[in-house]
């Protein structure tokens, strides 16, 4: 068989889901088909059925700027496929055009993905659009379009600071290129639910597409790029084995040899040199320097923020108070995780280093948020003074607590 680009591409595309579905063919059996997904489906078009009939009150309620959150979610989480192989060093090393022409066509079949999902997501969302908000569909065809494009060149941006930038840089580009993004989106947006002007959205899509033609010439001429393009493509077909595995096979540890970013040179936080404290600064110094807990944190404090903001006055110093006590129970079963670790089991702690390092270290952990919560509190109560008196009482209540949580040998 003599190959051609269009044959090798629509080769791995044929490869790519034939393999899907013998993943999801072992998870997917006929009993769940019978008993969980027919039936659940049903269920949610007679629901959907219901709902444009007549819309729930809730969903009438809802403020008309936080239809674009979906969106806006969906814009910046798209992928980039390139199908590109190991192999392809060696046997497309003499056709750089072949190459680039299965980079031009995995963007084509990203791009045509991206429609398809905007186009689950807006017809989700035509109840809520057309129904309860005004929008024509014209207007909502614009959006989605203007959607699926920005999805796309986003996709593309993130595949090319991801070739071309590593460690905090990476990162740093990553945030920035979404923070624009996101802006971007979010004022266009915002344009057509405020003015209803269909002239908005199509400028709007124009320059998106434009952006994404920028992208895709940048992509196609950049160089250097051929290995992450296989480690992108290896993820993408491992997504769906990684999903259905994650919880069940236990995954070993990941030995990262690189500086921390937080308490690079891990000097000393306290000037007590007791065995307490300096178990209290290995948990802390621990906890601060694992990714996942800073991220269950920032977005516990997030929701209770937003929470504390949106309750009645005379209750969010309720909320306030009440909202620590689920971290502070989330820290000490962290604690009891970190604390049988075999590095530290190896150690004899006595009963009360133990208690004094869970104390120590939960301080520390919890006030600042506790604080931060009934300040927010404070603040929509009294202004300014019931923001400091609300950093005083959050620092004061939640620190006797605290204690409540670290007793036991191993707390």
């Amino acid at each position: 068989m003599k190959w051609t680009l269009r044959s090798l591409f629509m080769s791995r595309v044929s490869r790519h889901w034939t393999g899907q579905y013998r993943v999801w063919r072992t998870a997917l059996d006929w009993t769940v088909w019978l008993y969980l997904l027919i039936p659940g489906a049903l269920f949610a078009v007679g629901t959907y059925r219901s709902w444009w009939q007549h819309p729930p009150d809730w969903l009438v309620g809802l403020p008309d700027p936080l239809a674009a959150l979906l969106p806006l979610i969906a814009a910046l989480t798209g992928g980039l496929r390139v199908f590109a192989e190991d192999a392809d060093v060696l046997f497309l090393r003499q056709r750089p055009e072949w190459r680039r022409g299965l980079a031009g066509l995995g963007i084509v079949y990203s791009c045509l993905i991206h429609h398809f999902a905007t186009a689950a997501i807006f017809g989700l969302l035509t109840i809520w659009l057309v129904h309860t908000i005004g929008i024509t569909i014209a207007q909502m065809l614009w959006w989605a379009a203007f959607t699926a494009a920005c999805r796309t060149a986003y996709a593309i941006v993130k595949h090319l600071i991801g070739a071309r930038r590593n460690g905090w840089r990476k990162y740093a580009a990553l945030f920035l290129a979404g923070a624009a993004m996101a802006a971007a989106f979010l004022i266009s947006s915002q344009q057509l639910l405020s003015t209803r002007h269909t002239a908005t959205m199509q400028i709007a899509a124009v320059v998106a597409w434009i952006a994404l033609a920028v992208a895709t010439i940048c992509k196609l001429r950049a160089r250097g790029t051929f290995w992450h393009d296989v480690l992108t493509e290896r993820k993408a077909q491992l997504a769906s084995t990684d999903f259905l595995l994650s919880q069940s096979v236990e995954r070993k540890p990941r030995v990262q040899l690189r500086r921390p970013i937080l308490f690079r040179q891990s000097r000393r936080l306290f000037r007590r040199e007791d065995a307490g404290t300096v178990l209290a600064e290995m948990r802390l110094k621990s906890f601060l320097r694992k990714g996942a807990n800073l991220r269950i944190w920032l977005s516990f404090i997030s929701v209770s923020s937003t929470a504390v903001l949106l309750s009645p006055a005379w209750l969010s110093l309720p909320v306030a108070l009440a909202l620590p006590g689920i971290a502070a129970v989330w820290l000490r079963d962290q604690w009891k995780e970190w604390f049988a670790e075999p590095f530290l089991a190896q150690f004899p702690w006595e009963p009360p280093v133990a208690r004094a390092g869970a104390s120590i270290s939960g301080f520390w952990l919890l006030i600042p948020g506790a604080a931060w919560l009934v300040a927010l509190a404070g603040w929509t109560i009294a202004g300014l003074w019931g923001a400091a008196a609300g950093l005083a009482l959050g620092a004061v209540v939640w620190g006797g607590i605290n204690k409540l949580f670290a007793t036991g040998p191993a707390a």
